[in-house]
């Protein structure tokens, strides 16, 4: 006997059975000669062979996971009648037995007496070990194929697992990194997911979804079914799928290998997070994929470690809450901290924690903001104190074979429970997690009511509405449009002059000859959110954009990066600056010196303030400010000795050349007026002789080397600077312009409140600034008792008055408007622009007559919504 049997057992499908059964069957019929002189002999070997064969058969049946003979009727009609049934169970047998060291031999299998779609199995290369060789499946045979050699034929196992690394070719498909079961003989309760080549396959079909039912087996599925699983196999078992019973098929087998056999799990447990990562729309193959994934973890904790962590749990945003609880107790186990991710998972799947629909509408904003938080106050991760207490990891098989198995059979009941430390023994500890988790709810609200419902897509509106540490680690949704756009102005020289319509469309904006204040911030902001600084800043002039006003754009180095809180007062003072400089519609090199040094030269700014101030600079040069604008904004802001210091100042830029002319001077003369200031505060200013213009004539007033008696004389000379002016003694009184920096501060953010904050939402004006208070000479007390929505209360008594007449000249407009003491500029543009963003329109029209219309429908509105 060789040493390939002596090793093999003397029961089981692996066993010579079958020759020990030949050979006692042979004694009996030689004990039939000697019956006369031993007659209990034949009936001792009958015995044995009904014994041998109860054993063998149960055996075999416990190796087959109850597939096999039967082991009570073979003896029992052993014992009747065994010159015929000890030879047909020799024969049976075989049907059942693994035999590799014979099928190492074997070069073609098949099964006889199959039709049309039924498989015929052989391996690929004779001569080698079927382990390392693709077994090749052919259904594609009509003819049965003869079994000229009955020992290789009945070597094949009842179920054949094919593993990674290899390829099986089932009819015409191709199956790559099979991971499955597969038999060729014709024997029913096998394992659900096993494919049995004698059973026929159609051709793939539509099917509608659950076509396939509950718990599904290979051998119940129709044929079509058959072909539409077998196609999904070769596919790499990525492509979508009509019916989720196909992938439940699937890990069936993987599931039956890593629990009743115990093999593989390190190729089984990446395959079914591959699975979960492909399909994740059922509830219930979610459910039961992350139960098993949990359960073999735990079964393996004590094995995992930081280099084969991520193959047990490679997204940990994505865990399960037994998948989280497993996690966390390897963590504690390991005396490690937890990442943001998982501190993530536990805080999104226990019921402590609270929950909103903000997770799953702006899931990747939360997770954003969920992280920065969570770095922000555990940089170094999250330590868990452990607990004395155990946790139970219990695991529910999907698999039908697997139910039948633990459920089913009376001697197991149940698949036994693992054992790992319970992380959540000391659950308050974890409340610093939920706190965060919370706060991340509150900040994106705003942004999730703007969510379209439906549609999960993230809208400018929604962006705008994110907490700025979201904003600076997205992109806007239009950036892409916006960066278009944005390219066809970029000049030689690297600025972007752009027209304000071209960037409203993208908002979008439809056409108006002037934005609504809140249009003008939501423009403002939405190029900041994009990544430029619109220049200029609509905070600084006080005024809404128009359709077609030019405004320059910056790109910003880093969204994280903006101006300073510096920048706003020392951009208006560029633009005071600009208006008295650009009043005689030329602009000297000896101005642009004096503007820098004040500019650059007296201010703490960044570079980012530096290159923004000299794009305003060129915006102003090409659409210089209004001087009555500028004049009002300061009146209405300012204290009587305010308005003093910031009007010297003026005065000082106007003669930074050492000369005042005319046009500058009548320009002085103009904002002086609108700020309120009287004939002595201008006295103050400017020398007592110079305080009116002499008939249209240049006039010029020169510093005398030495002191005299006696008068000036004023002599007309034509295209003569106004007068000069020492600039020595110039740079001497020139006003601190830090304190015009903190001066102008104050006129800056009241107007950012007054221009943007009107709202009908809170029924009334909802920002008010003590300066408002204190210095707008109608006081809320003094107005007409009409409430105008939205509308700066100072102007209520000048509107009730208007309202009273359809059509008035310009001079009785300035009546009614000095009357209430503002410029009827700033009032008109000011209560239009009002109108427009409440009613709809304007109230105020121009006519070619110098006349000033009021439009109708809107004044019937007006007085419909008044109080």
């Amino acid at each position: 006997m060789s040493s390939d049997l002596k090793n093999r057992p003397l029961l089981g499908k692996e066993s010579n059975c079958g020759i020990l059964l030949g050979i006692l069957f042979l004694f009996s019929i030689i004990s039939l000669a000697f019956y006369k002189y031993i007659p209990g002999l034949v009936v001792l070997t009958i015995f044995c062979q009904a014994t041998v064969i109860f054993l063998d058969a149960i055996i075999i049946k416990g190796q087959n996971n109850g597939v096999g003979p039967n082991p009570i009727i073979y003896p029992i009609l052993t014992l009747i009648l065994w010159i015929i049934f000890v030879p047909l169970y020799i024969l049976d047998r075989k049907n059942y037995s693994n035999n590799d060291t014979q099928l190492k031999q074997v070069t073609e299998i098949s099964t006889s007496g199959l039709g049309s779609g039924h498989a015929t199995i052989r391996w690929g290369e004779k001569g080698l070990n079927p382990d390392t060789r693709r077994p090749v499946i052919d259904s594609s045979k009509n003819e049965s194929t003869s079994i000229t050699d009955e020992k290789k034929s009945s070597k094949l196992a009842v179920i054949n697992w094919t593993g990674s690394s290899k390829e099986i070719q089932i009819k015409n498909y191709l199956i790559p990194n099979p991971l499955l079961y597969w038999t060729a003989l014709q024997v029913e309760n096998i394992e659900a997911s096993c494919i049995n080549l004698n059973l026929p396959i159609g051709n793939p079909v539509d099917e509608p979804k659950g076509a396939m039912g509950y718990w599904p087996r290979y051998s119940s599925i129709s044929p079509d079914q058959r072909a539409n699983y077998l196609e999904w196999l070769s596919s790499g078992r990525s492509t979508e799928l009509s019916d989720i019973g196909y992938a439940f098929l699937f890990f069936y087998g993987l599931e039956y290998r890593a629990l009743n056999e115990k093999k593989d799990i390190s190729v089984i447990i990446p395959e079914v997070n591959l699975l979960l990562k492909n399909y994740t729309t059922s509830n219930s193959f979610n459910s039961y994929l992350s139960s098993f994934l949990a359960y073999i973890a735990a079964q393996q904790l004590s094995f995992i470690s930081e280099n084969n962590f991520s193959q047990y749990f490679p997204n940990l945003l994505t865990l399960s809450y037994d998948r989280v609880l497993v996690a966390l107790s390897w963590h504690i186990n390991q005396n490690k901290a937890i990442p943001w991710k998982l501190a993530y998972s536990l805080a999104n799947t226990i019921p402590e924690a609270p929950k909103s629909v903000i997770t799953h509408k702006l899931p990747i904003q939360f997770k954003q903001l969920f992280e920065t938080k969570f770095i922000s106050k555990f940089p170094g991760g999250f330590k868990i104190e452990p607990s004395a207490r155990k946790f139970k990891i219990e695991y529910r098989p999907a698999s039908p074979s697997l139910i039948y198995n633990y459920q089913g059979n009376s001697r197991v009941t149940r698949i036994e429970p693992v054992e790992i430390n319970n992380p959540l023994g000391k659950k308050s500890q974890f409340n610093k997690i939920f706190s965060i988790w919370a706060e991340t709810i509150e900040e994106l609200k705003p942004a999730s009511r703007k969510i379209n419902k439906g549609d999960p897509a993230l809208t400018s509106q929604a962006y705008h509405a994110l907490p700025d540490s979201l904003k600076q680690e997205l992109d806007h949704p239009e950036k892409s449009r916006w960066d278009q756009v944005i390219a066809e102005f970029n000049s030689e020289d690297d600025s972007i002059i752009v027209p304000v319509n071209s960037l409203a469309t993208l908002i979008p904006i439809e056409k108006r000859e002037r934005l609504t204040p809140t249009q003008s911030k939501l423009l403002f902001s939405t190029a900041r959110d994009v990544g430029y600084v619109l220049i200029p800043d609509h905070r600084i002039t006080g005024i809404p954009y128009r359709w077609d006003d030019p405004v320059a754009l910056f790109p910003l180095p880093d969204k994280r990066t903006f101006t300073s809180d510096t920048y706003p007062a020392v951009a208006f003072i560029l633009e005071l600056g600009m208006s008295i400089a650009l009043a005689d519609e030329k602009f000297s090199p000896e101005e642009q010196e004096q503007l820098d040094r004040v500019i650059f030269g007296s201010f703490k700014l960044t570079s980012l303030d530096v290159a923004c101030l000299k794009q305003y600079q060129q915006i102003l040069i090409r659409n210089p400010p209004s001087l009555e604008r500028l004049g009002t904004r300061l009146k209405e802001h300012l204290s009587d000795d305010k308005k003093l210091i910031i009007a010297g100042y003026l005065r000082d830029l106007a003669l930074a050349d050492g000369i005042l002319d005319p046009s500058e001077y009548n320009a002085l003369n103009k904002i002086f007026k609108a700020m309120g200031l009287g004939k002595n505060d201008i006295q103050v200013l400017f020398p007592s002789d110079l305080t009116s213009q002499p008939d249209e004539q240049p006039i010029q007033i020169s510093r005398s080397s030495s002191v005299r008696t006696g008068e000036l004389i004023i002599k007309p000379i034509s295209n003569k600077p106004f007068f000069t002016l020492d600039p020595d003694l110039l740079r001497e009184k020139f006003i601190d312009t830090r304190e015009i920096q903190k001066i102008l501060s104050d006129v800056i953010i009241p107007e950012d409140e007054e221009l943007l904050d009107y709202s009908e939402e809170h029924g009334a004006v909802s920002k008010t600034t003590k300066s408002n208070e204190s210095d707008s000479p109608i006081k809320q007390e003094e107005s007409s008792g009409t409430n105008y929505l939205g509308l700066h209360p100072k102007y209520s008594n000048f509107l009730k008055g208007i309202l009273t007449q359809t059509e008035l000249s310009k001079i009785e407009m300035q009546k009614y408007s000095r009357n209430n003491g503002f410029m009827l500029d700033a009032a008109v543009e000011d209560i239009n622009t009002w109108s427009e963003e409440n009613y709809g329109d304007i109230l105020f029209e121009s006519t070619e007559e110098n006349l000033i219309s009021i439009n109708s429908e809107i004044k019937t509105k007006i007085e419909e919504g008044a109080n």
